[in-house]
């Protein structure tokens, strides 16, 4: 769909200078509603209580003025090494974001050289920086040396080295010889680049410790090889690589006599998109004993070119971070497009068009393990999509407040693009009503996937709806079809007679 939009414009508010008081994070959300913004990103933690914390209160009150949120579902850390049902912002009127990769990497250039002439294909490789400071000086022809524990991707480098386990008895590089001392047969260690194996979803020490026992053993530089590029820790002449590409350079080196060069001009490379970051927070999390879909939806989130202040950037004022931080600015985007395009729409029916159409298919973990609802929410965003939806989900703001399960509400009654419930019981019903943002008659056809046959029922089982008309949709789930204990996890899926997007709703049911 084509059209033509306003100019975005951003209001930044300094709500952290010393920490980040709740009183200047509310301050800051309430003096938004007053300026009129259509769209609030929130690329901090909280929101774990969501009818009890002040922030997540301000976040409701400026939904009921017509603003839109969205905010990070947060990262692994020291304090939260597991991402598996930690997630952030629970909050139902909140539009909580996972990270993902995107099919670019900005890197530097890897070389492998040695006395063997190297195969075309180790050279001009992708190295992802550390941490900042980065490197900023060429690394010409140094020893390229594979750390003895390499096998061990949990604890490689996380103890001391033997002394000079990374540099090469040698001359050093570019020296220059008087007449007839060419062969002078002395020398001295050269310091190389250690390559470590560093296991970012079963690490026992940090990157910057593993760097530092590597530099103790006479190393000037170190690679880090995991499947993914890294997020490290660890900077200056610090850089991830990815296990195919070391795979390729073990293939085709000399590892006796192997050397690299780097380039630390950043280039951009291909890389696989979709990809779920291991550091991105996930479900199941519980709300005073309930369920509730999140993250609801996932977007770019590593390396990112990001702005950052002079003092921590550097001059340049930018920056690759990776985290849902990043993500979070990209659904918050979206939503200003959508608003935008349908200005009448409210942050619910924005939400849930991004939801209802997001790509629900070809993403992956980092880990390898099977995508789920918990992961990514609905999938991932599809702007052209969401532009396009026949159907969309409002709730009012009577509704979120009386659902605080707190005080007796119920989670799952509100009108979101996703069912979450827990403790399950019996046979129980579930509505959900969907109105028609399209000119014309469309006829939508309900399934799912993920349920053995008989446990999702709907009534009706498929309708037509002519703009602006409203359908409610009676699921009933037989859980006694399900498995005790256990979360089964599944899709509704409404397909449209016509062309447009197909809709799905996550639904996640624990039979008690």
């Amino acid at each position: 769909m084509k059209c033509c939009l306003a100019p975005i414009r951003s209001i930044s508010y300094l709500a952290c200078l010393d920490g980040c008081p709740t009183s200047a994070i509310s301050g800051a959300v309430n003096q938004a509603v007053i300026d009129g913004v259509d769209v609030i990103n929130y690329s901090i933690s909280g929101g774990t209580s969501p009818w009890g914390e002040v922030t997540s209160t301000a976040f409701r009150n400026a939904h009921a003025a017509g603003i839109y949120i969205a905010a990070s579902a947060g990262n692994t850390r020291a304090a939260t090494p597991d991402p598996q049902g930690n997630v952030n912002h629970l909050e139902p009127w909140v539009h909580t974001v996972a990270a993902s990769t995107h099919d670019a990497a900005l890197a530097m250039v890897f070389d492998l050289g040695g006395d063997t002439p190297p195969p075309g294909n180790t050279q001009d490789l992708p190295v992802k920086p550390g941490g900042l400071p980065i490197a900023t000086v060429d690394i010409d022809a140094a020893p390229l040396i594979r750390s003895p524990t390499f096998a061990d991707g949990s604890n490689d480098g996380c103890a001391a080295f033997p002394a000079n386990t990374f540099a090469r008895f040698g001359i050093p590089e570019g020296t220059v010889f008087a007449d007839d001392f060419e062969n002078d047969p002395s020398g001295e260690f050269v310091g190389g680049i250690a390559v470590l194996h560093l296991d970012g979803t079963a690490s026992n020490c940090a990157s910057g410790v593993r760097r530092g026992n590597a530099l103790d053993a006479g190393a000037i530089g170190v690679i880090y090889v995991d499947v993914a590029f890294l997020n490290l820790g660890a900077n200056e002449t610090s850089w991830s690589m990815r296990r195919n590409d070391w795979d390729t350079v073990e293939a085709g080196w000399d590892e006796a006599s192997a050397t690299v060069s780097i380039d630390t001009t950043s280039q951009m490379f291909p890389a696989q998109g979709d990809v779920l970051a291991g550091f991105s927070l996930r479900g199941p999390r519980l709300i005073t004993d309930q369920g509730i879909v999140k993250p609801d939806i996932t977007a770019p989130g590593v390396d990112i070119l990001a702005a950052g202040a002079a003092g921590v950037v550097g001059n340049d004022g930018v920056f690759l971070n990776s985290g849902t931080s990043m993500s979070s600015p990209h659904i918050a985007g979206a939503a200003a497009l959508m608003s935008g395009l349908y200005p009448t729409w409210t942050p619910s029916e924005i939400k849930s068009a991004v939801n209802l159409s997001a790509r629900n298919s070809g993403a992956v973990n980092q880990d390898g393990t099977p995508i789920r609802p918990w992961d990514y929410g609905s999938g991932m965003v599809d702007l052209d999509a969401a532009a396009n939806v026949g159907l969309v989900m409002d709730e009012i703001a009577a509704n979120y407040l009386a659902a605080d399960p707190g005080n007796g509400g119920e989670i799952s009654s509100l009108n979101l693009a996703s069912i979450g419930k827990n403790n399950i019981t019996g046979t129980e019903q579930f509505t959900r009503t969907f109105r028609r943002v399209r000119t014309g008659m469309e006829t939508y056809t309900l399934s799912d996937t993920g349920y053995p046959a008989g446990a999702l029922v709907y009534t009706p089982p498929a309708f037509t709806l002519d703009e602006n008309d409203e359908q409610t949709v009676t699921i009933t789930v037989d859980s006694n079809l399900l498995i005790s204990g256990e979360w089964t996890l599944g899709e509704i899926t409404l397909t449209p007679d016509g062309a447009e997007p197909d809709l799905h709703l996550p639904i996640t049911m624990r039979r008690q």
